[in-house]
């Protein structure tokens, strides 16, 4: 009897431990709101990787920007260096160019004014022709033309002798005034 006990008992619990398990899974569904317990093992597996992920992105993240950092630092520094040398340039041309005014010259009848490189010239008053020891003319801005050896130069016309190779003007009146700009000698006849 006490065997029919002992076995009416244990079925008796199984089925009791079976109907607990089917009633507590039916129709319930775990809400984290109400259970606010973490495990361990879920912060270590779940929580500290995730946030291991983040930190190894954001470690990456910085390396490259530390990456780039340098690349624009360097960059800077070589433009840095640029700037420099065009502003020292552009301080020596400023200062070098002493020939960036005019010079007003008075020449008289059979004086040449001959070009020792490259020269701009205007006749003011006066009268004056061009001189060429080749078949170079002297350049008429104003007009867009070319003054050819023998040609008449006109009264404030800009006019340009490129090279120092011997041409000029030559001077046909007393108190001519020539305004000039660049290398050139006179010559009297």
């Amino acid at each position: 009897m006490k065997k029919l006990k002992c076995a009416t008992v244990a079925v008796a619990l199984v089925a009791v431990g079976a109907l607990t398990v089917f009633a507590s899974g039916d129709g319930l569904v775990y809400d984290s709101n109400s259970d606010p317990l973490v495990s361990l093992s879920y912060i270590n597996e779940v929580v500290k990787a995730d946030y291991d992920k983040k930190i190894t992105d954001l470690t990456a993240s910085l390396e490259s920007l530390a990456a780039a950092n340098m690349q624009l630092s360097s960059e800077n520094a070589s433009l840095k260096a640029q700037l420099e040398q065009l502003s020292a340039a552009v301080t020596a041309l400023q200062s070098a160019d002493t020939s960036a005014e005019y010079e007003i010259i008075t020449l008289n009848v059979g004086q040449k004014l001959v070009a020792g490189g490259s020269l701009e010239l205007i006749l003011r008053s006066g009268s004056a022709v061009a001189y060429s020891p080749n078949i170079n003319g002297i350049n008429d801005l104003t007009d867009g033309t070319e003054i050819m050896s023998g040609g008449a130069i006109p009264i404030y016309h800009s006019l340009v002798i490129p090279r120092g190779d011997g041409r000029g003007i030559t001077v046909t009146t007393a108190d001519t005034y020539i305004m000039v700009r660049g290398d050139y000698s006179i010559v009297s006849e």
